[in-house]
């Protein structure tokens, strides 16, 4: 929830109300780091003790995580502003989601 406060926000999670999403070069970086860990420990699990269903759901997060780290490896990040992508779309929604007052009120 941490990397997509807003998200977060937009399903009732209100820790990270104050917070908007790291978009920096390094967050990705970082991003790609811990999905690449976590894909290595998934491949290294052995599922043949697994039950059917079990293994789907297995086969399901392994497919979310490398197409996760497929779409980083494209770098779409590094696009520049338009008006057809990017976080700051999300800014006049704001107001909608995030909730008018939050625990955690700084003075400008």
């Amino acid at each position: 929830m941490t990397i997509n406060p807003v998200y977060a926000t937009m399903l009732g999670d209100n820790r990270f109300n104050d917070r908007l999403g790291d978009n920096s070069e390094k967050s990705y970086e970082n991003r790609m780091v811990n999905l690449t860990s976590i894909r290595d420990r998934l491949l290294s699990i052995d599922v043949a003790e697994f039950k059917e269903k079990d293994i789907l759901n297995f086969e399901i997060f392994k497919r979310l995580i490398n197409n996760e780290l497929e779409g980083l490896g494209y770098r779409t990040y590094r696009v520049p502003i338009s008006k057809l992508s990017g976080f700051y779309l999300q800014f006049p929604r704001l107001a909608r989601i995030v909730p008018g007052k939050t625990k955690r009120l700084t003075p400008l």
